[in-house]
């Protein structure tokens, strides 16, 4: 019986266009390598990929896995998300921006925290920012957003019971009635200036 990794590999191009599907931008040969070393690292639908940003026959399967499932109206990146919720959302507006950056270890927090508090579903307000649209948002310069580890959602769960989670080094909640609505991955952000972690996650308050 032929499995989905027998299958032959798919073009770089056949890639680029699954990717660009996705949401990724890829319209340079440096932004396609980029998009794929996020693909590999990031998506959560098979076992873990070598993050090689080579189209091998297991990431080949990975992105038609995730094209079939974005046709099909299901997640792209995991069981419930999809890389469209994580698009920077001046929507390659700003040179710069990459489109799509998210880190595995974000998805795999929302996905735990949906589990425990957003039974009915988790919307992610905003992902990924290039660094015009960050600024544009009145984003500071080392949100995590710049470096695909953050999401803001919509303020349910309490600070206490996201900690007590154990899957985020930041948790940003609404003063006015504790509930979060920001989490991110810094501890495996490329940059983590505050020094969050998931023992101590750091945690601070929006007007």
């Amino acid at each position: 019986m032929t499995t989905t990794t027998d299958r032959p590999v798919i073009s770089r191009a056949q890639a680029a266009t699954i990717l660009a599907a996705l949401g990724f931008r890829v319209h340079t040969e440096g932004l396609l390598e980029q998009a794929l070393r996020v693909f590999q690292e990031s998506c959560r639908l098979v076992p873990q990929l070598e993050i090689d940003n080579r189209v091998g026959k297991y990431t080949t399967a990975a992105l038609l896995l995730a094209e079939a499932r974005r046709r099909a109206g299901m997640g792209t990146i995991s069981e419930h998300f999809s890389y469209a919720e994580f698009q920077c959302k001046c929507r390659g507006k700003h040179s710069g921006c990459r489109g799509v950056v998210v880190l595995g270890a974000l998805v795999d927090g929302l996905e735990k925290l949906r589990a425990a508090h957003y039974r009915g579903g988790l919307v992610i307000t905003s992902g990924y920012r290039c660094v015009r649209h960050n600024a544009a948002v009145g984003g500071v310069g080392t949100s995590q957003h710049l470096f695909g580890g953050a999401a803001d959602v919509a303020p349910v769960a309490t600070t206490k019971q996201v900690r007590a989670l154990g899957v985020f080094g930041g948790i940003g909640y609404k003063k006015a009635t504790g509930r979060v609505q920001h989490v991110d991955a810094r501890q495996c952000s490329p940059a983590n200036p505050e020094g969050g972690t998931i023992a101590v996650p750091n945690t601070w308050p929006y007007s």
